[in-house]
């Protein structure tokens, strides 16, 4: 949820609109916006330029679209994010770019040991998952993309696949969104059955659901076109065995399933 509030300010008259520059030239750099960015009590406060702010965004620039004296300060609550995925945000908007920790040499890595290096990763990949919800609230739509494009490289530069945040992913989007559909298509593409029994624990229904509907859909294509054949199931290869040995075994769950 976002909220406004400022002071000295005056509402445009009726039937005005203010002109959006091309860009931000600073013309009147004193104007800020102080953003107030997470839940109660874990908020933190950013100071952005108004004009940054409202270039950026369509979302922004609505709610902001009024008259201010110079030296202004807007007051803009975002409770519904993240303060590490506004911090991110902020960086788009000034420089359209994002620096992105696991994308740097190990050499050039501020983190030591392994387990450092672990935490900061997983918080850099969920930041980055918020940081696509932000921008779809925001209507970003090139930020998004940006995102995308970084959360695929870290895979090709660093072969880790996010799992902690698809619960986050599936809780908070759509299933047909672009991030929602990439992360599906990417378990189909590359995850393999050992990471999806470890990590098992990191897959949340709607994800599990949604790829064995697409494992049956590629199966029937498969049989469509030809190039399966699906034999019948026969009980018969299911009966229990009378020899004891064999029953103990049958018996024993597989190491990890049901985790």
């Amino acid at each position: 949820m976002a909220t406004r509030s400022a002071g000295n300010e005056k509402s445009l008259g009726h039937g005005q609109k203010r002109q959006r520059e091309d860009e931000p030239d600073f013309s009147n750099p004193t104007t800020l916006v102080t953003f107030i960015v997470g839940a109660e009590p874990n908020t933190e406060k950013f100071m952005v330029h108004k004009e940054v702010a409202c270039f950026g965004s369509p979302v922004l620039d609505a709610a902001l679209d009024r008259t201010s004296i110079e030296g202004d300060v807007l007051k803009y609550t975002m409770d519904s994010t993240t303060p590490r995925a506004f911090r991110l945000l902020v960086q788009w908007l000034y420089s359209r770019k994002l620096k992105v920790l696991q994308l740097r040499t190990l050499s050039e890595s501020p983190t030591t040991t392994h387990q450092a290096r672990v935490e900061a990763a997983q918080s850099e990949d969920e930041s980055l998952a918020e940081l696509w919800v932000l921008g779809r609230e925001l209507c970003i739509p090139d930020l998004q993309n940006h995102v995308l494009d970084k959360i695929f490289a870290i895979y090709r530069f660093r072969s880790r696949i996010p799992f902690t945040t698809y619960h986050y992913i599936f809780k908070n989007t759509s299933g047909w969104c672009g991030l929602a559909r990439y992360t599906i298509d990417f378990c189909l593409r590359y995850l393999e059955p050992a990471c999806l029994e470890k990590h098992q624990i990191h897959f949340p229904r709607k994800l599990l659901v949604t790829l064995t509907m697409s494992f049956t859909k590629q199966r029937d294509l498969r049989v469509e076109s030809g190039s399966a054949v699906l034999e019948d199931i026969l009980p018969a290869t299911y009966y229990e065995s009378n020899n004891n040995d064999v029953i103990l075994a049958a018996n024993e769950e597989p190491e990890g399933i049901f985790e």
